[in-house]
């Protein structure tokens, strides 16, 4: 019996695309030109190991932004954050029927409190997990135990094998599976309902 689901943010209850892709095609830049950024200093940002606007700082010339590192952030944070209603109104559907619904995300600090802040997601979900305050990231078992730990502070009797995890990265879903979650694969909000249909959730 499934007690708890924890959903994926990008991708699955946050859609728009992302950050990299529109500001390539905005400011006529390659992804060569930012992939430094993202294999060097976003990685810990992501583990809160560096402040992601000082990193940023050092990147405004390479990519041709005329701005502050302010307004680079604000252009940032309102790229991929289209929230997809049809999953966030199965999240309150579940809820109200009393099952445990937690978010989990690979996140740096600015974008995690402005979803939780701005986007409201907080409002939604029993609690937001983010890679910058665990210190791990997903699909590291430290990251899923930070989980396992919260869920069983809410349900002493919470088995891993009670938990459903839901993401669209592969290597994500079977991490989790690994640890001992029931994980399956987001494609798309059909077919997650069908599936949670099948499971007697919704």
């Amino acid at each position: 019996m499934i007690k708890a689901v924890v959903y994926d943010m990008d991708g699955m209850v946050l859609g728009g695309g992302r950050f990299s892709d529109a500001y390539t095609k905005e400011f006529g830049i390659t992804f060569a030109d930012m992939q430094p950024f993202f294999d060097e200093s976003f990685p810990k940002c992501i583990l809160g190991q560096a402040d992601l606007k000082e990193e940023l700082a050092h990147w405004l010339s390479k990519w041709r932004w005329k701005g502050t590192v302010e307004e680079l952030l604000e252009y940032w944070l309102h790229r991929g954050d289209e929230i997809d209603t049809a999953v966030l109104n199965s999240v309150d559907t579940l809820r109200a029927k009393g099952m445990l619904c937690v978010l989990a995300t690979n996140q740096e600090k600015y974008r995690g409190e402005y979803v939780k802040k701005e986007l409201k997601l907080a409002e939604h979900f029993e609690k937001i997990f983010v890679s910058n305050e665990i210190g791990y990231k997903k699909p590291e078992p430290q990251f899923f135990e930070a989980i396992m730990e919260f869920l069983r502070e809410r349900d002493s009797s919470m088995q891993k094998s009670e938990v459903l995890f839901w993401d669209d990265r592969e290597a994500f879903v079977e991490g989790a599976k690994r640890f001992g979650f029931e994980a399956r694969f987001y494609t798309g909000f059909l077919e997650y309902e069908k599936e949670m249909k099948n499971l007697k959730l919704l």
